[in-house]
């Protein structure tokens, strides 16, 4: 009770955890304190009775308890004699077989049970899209899918995230345009019929039936040290020839989706990203008095943007002012072009479309590992 008493008033993750389990201990303990000093001792002179004075229930137990408790008891003191007057060197390799065996069989278990599944009403959802999709594609598939879950029963709030803020370096944590990941909030269990497991079982069999969805994975989080309890299995191939990792890939997904209790399963890349290769004419591009920097420098205005200036805001971090090119204009201009900015592209050089991976992995000289890919927009909802 001395170590129990205080967490109930320590304050933070702690108390809110472990205060409903130390008030019923320290009840149990104070009851069984009570009735080991008052009721016991007053009951015992009616339930101590002589060897001859047992009626015909307690006799038979006295029976059962001759029969199977003294025999295992005189095993046990038996044992113990045995063991105290043979040496110890003889003992020592049957410890050691009954340590190989605990080590075997009794350390792969250790912990499981230790952190009890928990249904605390919160469930994320990590999923990706089709690669070669829009953004307006991809928030059309977004909203179905936020359409979904508003109508599950006990829904209470969600927050979305699709894809990354654009000119952020990453170190392997960020999210291509068409990745997302979503937290949702439903009531708490005594407030729904349903578990947080079956909702997650009927949330995927909806997120199946959405054309252009890659893959979903649906876990819930619980409210305990881990951040969940689902328990990931992560299978990573190297090789220097990617179509040849692209097949052993596919091939190491077909097996692990007959693996019994995986629920989902996902490639961190594939070869389905389709890339757009810009190949200049450098012939021509000098008739128009133009240099590659300059003819990337006015794709990227087009596409992503370009840094116009900064919003100063007192107090705060600036907002940066991004201008993008018209989708209307017929004809992409160039600063710079001797005919006045307005030449077809066609005359600049021509479009390449090969297929690569979704998310460009390279590990620099130093060690230093970059993710890159397709990147630079984000979607944000929150409810």
């Amino acid at each position: 009770m001395i170590v129990l008493i205080p967490i109930m008033f320590i304050g933070g993750y702690v108390q809110r955890v472990l205060r409903q389990l130390t008030v019923v201990l320290t009840l149990a303990l104070l009851a069984s304190y009570v009735v080991s000093t008052t009721v016991i001792p007053l009951l015992s002179q009616y339930l101590l009775k002589r060897a001859g004075e047992f009626n015909l229930l307690e006799r038979v137990i006295s029976r059962l308890n001759h029969l199977f408790l003294n025999p295992l008891q005189d095993f046990f003191v038996g044992l113990f004699h045995t063991a105290s007057r043979t040496p110890r060197v003889l003992w020592i390799p049957p410890a050691i077989i009954l340590l190989l065996i605990s080590v075997r069989v009794v350390m792969p278990l250790a912990g499981r049970d230790l952190m009890p599944p928990m249904d605390t009403g919160i469930i994320k959802i990590s999923f990706e899209t089709q690669p070669n999709l829009s953004l307006n594609q991809v928030e059309a598939i977004v909203s179905r899918m936020e359409g979904i879950i508003r109508k599950t029963p006990g829904y209470i709030r969600m927050a979305t995230m699709v894809g990354s803020e654009p000119g952020v370096i990453s170190f392997g944590a960020e999210r291509t345009p068409q990745q997302g990941l979503m937290t949702v909030h439903f009531v708490d269990r005594f407030h729904r019929r349903e578990t947080i497991w079956e909702i997650e079982e009927h949330l995927r069999r909806e997120f199946s039936r959405i054309p252009g969805l890659k893959y979903v994975h649906v876990y819930d989080f619980g409210a305990t040290p881990f951040s969940s309890i689902a328990a990931p299995v992560d299978v990573m191939i190297s090789g220097p020839d990617a179509r040849v990792l692209d097949r052993l890939a596919g091939e190491v997904k077909a097996r692990l989706l007959k693996v019994r209790g995986l629920t989902t399963v996902s490639r961190s890349w594939d070869l389905e990203k389709r890339e757009v290769w810009v190949i200049l004419d450098l012939e021509r591009l000098k008739h128009y008095g133009l240099t590659p920097l300059a003819v990337s420098e006015a794709l990227r205005a087009a596409f992503s943007g370009a840094v116009a200036g900064i919003l100063r805001v007192p107090g705060e971090d600036g907002y940066t002012l991004r201008v993008r090119s018209s989708s209307h204009l017929p004809v992409l201009p160039h600063p710079g072009d001797h005919h006045g900015g307005h030449s077809p592209f066609a005359h600049r050089g021509h479009l390449g479309a090969p297929h690569h991976g979704q998310a460009l992995l390279h590990a620099g000289h130093d060690g230093d590992d970059f993710s890159g890919g397709d990147r630079g927009q984000q979607l944000h909802h929150s409810y």
